[in-house]
């Protein structure tokens, strides 16, 4: 509100203030969740900007958007949200009534870019596994506390307090916390 934001400027504005924290937390080492972040921060300023004025977007704004979201989405699954983002700011324009054309078009053009700059991992899942999105396992996999596998290297089930102070008493064990 401070820069003058209503309605779904301000919500965009507000998800860019929260992207923030999580890249300063996280500035350790560029991570995939890190870069994601990165970019969908700078992807929800654009698209923010967009929203505020989308008479005033010109070529470059709408090349902006559709690469950003494009990088996003080639980085992490989860970087699908830009283009889902993207394609709900078209959706609230078109509601909007202003500029159907203009809507449209920017619409497309943000989805071929975004297309052409992070589709290939998709078809690149297809050709080599049979399926757009391919992962180790599903997250419910990964979460059931039925079928673990006890040869794994990482157990996230049991909590062994006594065993975590050890690593951080003065008698600790030499070696890495992840041995």
């Amino acid at each position: 509100r401070l820069f003058g934001c209503q309605g779904a400027s301000y919500l965009l504005g507000l998800a860019l203030l929260t992207v923030a924290p999580i890249l300063f937390i996280s500035s350790y080492g560029a991570e995939a969740d890190i870069v994601v972040t990165a970019i969908l921060g700078a992807l929800f300023y654009y698209l923010t900007k967009y929203a505020a004025a989308p008479a005033a977007a010109g070529t470059r704004d709408v090349v902006v958007i559709g690469v950003l979201a494009g990088l996003a989405m080639a980085t992490k699954y989860s970087g699908l949200t830009g283009l889902a983002t993207a394609g709900l700011v078209m959706g609230f324009q078109l509601l909007r009534g202003s500029g159907l054309r203009r809507t449209v078009g920017h619409g497309i053009a943000i989805l071929g870019l975004c297309l052409a700059v992070g589709g290939w991992k998709y078809v690149d899942n297809v050709g080599r596994y049979g399926q757009v999105f391919h992962a180790n396992g599903s997250a419910s996999e990964g979460l059931s506390l039925d079928a673990r596998d006890e040869g794994a290297d990482y157990e996230f089930t049991t909590l062994r307090l006594a065993a975590l102070a050890r690593l951080f008493g003065r008698d600790a064990p030499p070696g890495d916390l992840t041995t």
